[in-house]
């Protein structure tokens, strides 16, 4: 396969993001990946640039399993947090799976007979514990002191 075509982005590139792009590639050796993964590159409408990589069995595999192209597989493992979260937040409001509403704790402090307690301004759904943590940890969300389940109160 060709390595141009195991890169993806999410919109049409103009030539300056193009140029961009390249120079991103040249400056942290991501052309060494394209030898077993497929890459994807996002950009934001502020500028910012995502770039990941997924493994070219792991992209294969959805391809095979949902009849999509390796452009649409990739951007469903791009979309894949969202997109489990959602369901995950549907299960919770209609009370199936036993899914909880996680929210971090950022700021806790216990002055005298007073308690101050700051939270994020996120929230996310999750069955326990772990799995709360662990989502927190894939997507590099490490600013929090503890993750407090809403409805335990």
């Amino acid at each position: 396969m060709n390595r141009k075509e195991k890169v993806y982005a999410n919109r049409n590139l103009n030539d300056y993001e193009i140029e961009m792009i390249s120079l991103v590639f040249k400056e942290n050796d991501l052309d060494k990946y394209l030898d077993n993964s497929y890459i994807y590159i996002y950009l934001e409408e502020n500028g910012e640039v995502d770039i990941m990589h997924y493994p070219d069995d792991m992209v294969k595999k959805i391809c095979v399993d949902y009849v999509i192209t390796p452009k649409q597989a990739i951007e469903y493992l791009y979309s894949k947090d969202i997109i489990d979260q959602e369901v995950a937040e549907l299960l919770y409001w209609s009370d199936i799976d036993n899914y909880k509403k996680y929210v971090p704790v950022v700021k806790h402090i216990q002055d005298g007979s007073r308690e101050i307690v700051e939270y994020a301004d996120y929230y996310f759904f999750a069955k326990n514990e772990y799995e709360a943590a662990d989502f927190m940890s894939r997507n590099a969300y490490f600013d929090y002191i503890y993750l407090e389940d809403v409805d335990a109160h």
